[in-house]
């Protein structure tokens, strides 16, 4: 969520496909070879924090009595990954992370806990052609908390000649929720432009999704990769954490698909995480308010119940029924911990959360969950958000590539000839340690 400025610009991102449109089971790819680096009302560059994608069409049913959907749950009904890829820094979005049912849960988190478009009414597919429907998805490139947008987006430049892929998924996922019905429509895919009158090499922010094994019993789970792993290239094997979750085997909403995780969050009953310094506790819920606390209420809008009906169970207060909690009525909300939560939080970065906040993540790492019941079969689905720290080889080569671009005498004028890339210093006076200033910005003046 910006807190200052006053918007930027939208550039339209082009298809090897005149009319890009959605085929279940397809794929789709738009390129930003044509994505400008500088802006042409003044010594301004380009930076890019996030994408938006839209898909425009209708839901077709061939059957007489089809179920409804929920708008909310159309990303992972619809798109099976996303992934930006073969930009200057790599693979920042990875389609291995960014699974179409967990679209939502990245929007909501790296976008300062607000999605593109709020999407909370039911929609009953119909004869061809169709009920028309238009939804959207943020994929953010940076970090929304405040002011970190400007201090983690990169540069246009850098997204030059990197391209977009998503990927759908085959049409039994659709047909499994409402029997006979299919989506017919368009895809478009939108890179947000920020201009403005500074050189920034942004702190990279990537999510990364962590596997772990599932046993069934055992409630000691080790974190792989954490803060390491990572599909950038060129920066160090350490990340600062601004979110860690574990997903819970929740839907994405009333008629959506699992998140794939393997316990029932309401069967939760103790929890610590050295790492982070929390002991065994045996109040799971005082540490979910606690977290919760960090990302502040969500504005009230009407969410959907079970039903299509708009009494009991919808047209419900959003309090508790937004991330983490797969939307429902609150009505149905009877406890904070509870089975539509969807993710059990470690880490979370608040609204105003400064780079020299986060804690560093350079090892493996093991956290204690224990559940009344045994876990499932599968893999512990584990997000962490990560600010990473780009390698002294491939800050020199920014240099080059800014130069190159002619970047440095459009911006800075005749203060090119001397400019030097230099850390920025952090926005609050007292640090004590060197983390603190491992993951800030660099600035060429």
């Amino acid at each position: 969520m910006r807190k200052t400025g006053t918007g930027g610009q939208l550039w339209p991102l082009t298809s090897p496909l005149s009319a890009p449109t959605f085929v279940a089971g397809g794929n789709l790819r738009f390129d930003m070879n044509d994505v400008p680096a500088k802006c042409p009302t003044g010594p301004l560059a380009y930076y890019c924090p996030a994408l938006i994608l839209t898909f425009e069409g209708a839901l077709v049913s061939a059957t007489e009595a089809p179920s409804a959907i929920t708008m909310m749950d159309l990303p992972g009904l619809l798109i099976q990954s996303v992934e930006v890829r073969d930009v200057w820094h790599g693979v920042p979005v990875s389609s291995q992370y960014w699974l179409g049912e967990h679209l939502r849960i990245h929007e909501f988190i790296g976008s300062g806990y607000q999605y593109a478009q709020r999407m909370a009414n039911w929609l009953t597919p119909a004869a061809s052609p169709g009920a028309s429907a238009t939804f959207q998805i943020r994929i953010p490139l940076s970090a929304g908390e405040g002011q970190l947008i400007r201090e983690t987006s990169q540069l246009a430049l850098l997204y030059q000649p990197g391209s977009v892929a998503v990927t759908m998924k085959p049409a039994s996922v659709l047909d499994g929720k409402s029997t006979g019905c299919t989506w017919v429509g368009s895809v478009k895919c939108d890179l947000e432009l920020d201009p403005r009158a500074e050189l920034v090499l942004g702190t990279p922010i990537e999510h990364v999704l962590h596997r772990q094994v599932a046993a069934p019993t055992d409630p000691d789970i080790q974190i792989k990769g954490f803060g390491r792993s990572s599909k950038m290239t060129g920066v160090e094997a350490k990340g600062g954490v601004l979110h860690l979750m574990e997903l819970s085997s929740a839907d994405t909403g009333p008629s959506g698909v699992s998140l794939g995780g393997v316990f029932d969050a309401g069967s939760i009953t103790r929890y610590s995480f050295d790492w982070r310094g929390q002991k065994i506790t045996s109040n799971p819920r005082a540490v979910l308010s606690s977290l919760l606390g960090q990302i502040g209420h969500w504005p009230d809008i009407a969410v959907p119940g079970n039903a299509i009906t708009t009494g009991d169970a919808g047209n419900a207060s959003s309090e508790f029924t937004s991330f983490p909690y797969a939307g429902r009525g609150a009505n149905q909300i009877e406890d904070p911990l509870n089975d539509f939560l969807q993710a059990w939080l470690m880490v979370v970065a608040g609204m105003d959360c400064r780079l020299t906040d986060l804690q560093c993540a350079e090892n493996d790492q093991t956290y204690h969950l224990e559940s009344s019941e045994n876990f499932d079969t599968g893999d512990h689905l584990i997000i962490g958000r990560y600010a990473k720290v780009f390698a002294e080889a491939k800050r020199a080569d920014w240099i080059a590539q800014v130069r190159k671009a002619g970047l440095d005498t459009y911006v800075l004028g005749n203060g090119a000839g001397g400019a030097q890339l230099r850390p920025r210093a952090p926005t609050d006076k007292h640090t004590i340690t060197a983390d603190q200033l491992a993951f800030l910005p660099f600035q060429y003046v």
